[in-house]
């Protein structure tokens, strides 16, 4: 299952909206709110972040006390959205029958990973699933005299690094552009006539083109010929489709940068089953705890340099 690990820097403003010049504070504050009115759930830790006339949002505390929070959010959703079916019979049930959504229901939920240290939060979404904005819940609920702001990490700040970073090099281009012509089909891949027909009237047609170096090299060597290639893929992006690159600088590793993402993130896989004895079993909720913790981590260690000089952190 293909995600993307999205990253924001996290703010304290205190009751007079005062930023706070230490955010690691957030440590300190959420920690005694855990710490209040955190009920025990096996080897979790269960804030209720509900407010009135809602149906339920809770957080799950994994980790709290050392570098990181990882925690998951919940939502919950109204019980008569979903069936249970049997698929012996194909006949279908209601979920929870009879049961209020007081007393049960279900849940869909995503995961968040914060640095203490970094002030930099990673979370991974899920379609229904709480936004990172009820992080606030904590504060809004259990200590008025304190507030958080979320910024979405902004991509374009990622590709103006590389641009004036000493030492940057570009180690591959990928640009998808709309159909080209018959002579162009023709000349590049030396179609007939009816290849190229048949070609042009597919309607799912793309045409991408990717330039790498040889093997442990770059396509560019100097940080002029890095400046000249953005500068002329900034200049075409309106006659593409889709364009990336994948680059480094002095003390930014190499990643992937796309002109048509918005917000910096990080692709991950996200596996949803192992294989036993050749046949598909699916992670239940629990296990995906691991799961989600190891990726949003690898996410963090990866990202964290050029998150860092994004942020200014």
């Amino acid at each position: 299952m293909s995600k993307k690990v999205y990253f924001y820097k996290v703010e304290l403003f205190d009751e007079s909206n005062n930023r706070t010049a230490n955010y690691a504070d957030i440590k300190s504050l959420i920690s005694q709110i855990i710490d209040r009115h955190a009920s025990t759930c096996s080897d979790f830790k269960v804030v209720d972040l509900s407010r009135e006339e809602q149906l339920h949002y809770l957080a799950d505390i994994f980790d709290y006390n050392d570098s990181f929070l990882f925690m998951r959010l919940s939502a919950q959703k109204p019980t008569g959205s979903y069936l249970h079916r049997n698929y012996s019979t194909n006949i279908p049930n209601e979920l929870l029958e009879g049961i209020s959504e007081d007393q049960e229901g279900i849940e869909i939920y995503t995961y968040v990973l914060l640095n203490y240290q970094t002030g930099i939060l990673a979370y991974l979404s899920q379609k229904g699933a709480p936004s990172v904005s009820v992080l606030n819940y904590f504060f809004g609920k259990y200590n008025n005299s304190f507030s958080l702001k979320l910024t979405k990490i902004p991509n374009s700040r990622g590709i103006e690094l590389i641009y004036n970073t000493p030492e940057s090099h570009i180690s591959q281009i990928e640009i998808e552009v709309p159909v080209p012509s018959a002579d162009m089909l023709q000349s590049v891949f030396h179609w007939d006539q009816n290849d190229i027909l048949d070609a042009q009237t597919m309607e799912n047609l793309k045409f991408t083109v990717r330039l790498s170096a040889d093997k442990r090299k770059m396509v560019t060597q100097t940080d002029q010929e890095t400046q000249r290639i953005i500068d002329i893929i900034k200049e075409k992006l309106p006659f593409y489709r889709k364009a990336k690159l994948r680059a480094k600088a002095k003390n930014i590793k190499t990643r992937e940068f796309n002109f048509f993402e918005d917000y910096y993130n990080y692709p991950v896989e996200i596996p949803t089953y192992k294989t036993v004895d050749h046949h598909k079993v699916y992670y239940t909720a629990n296990e995906f705890v691991s799961i989600y913790r190891d990726h949003l981590q690898m996410a963090y260690y990866e990202s964290i340099d050029i998150l860092k000089e994004i942020t200014n952190r």
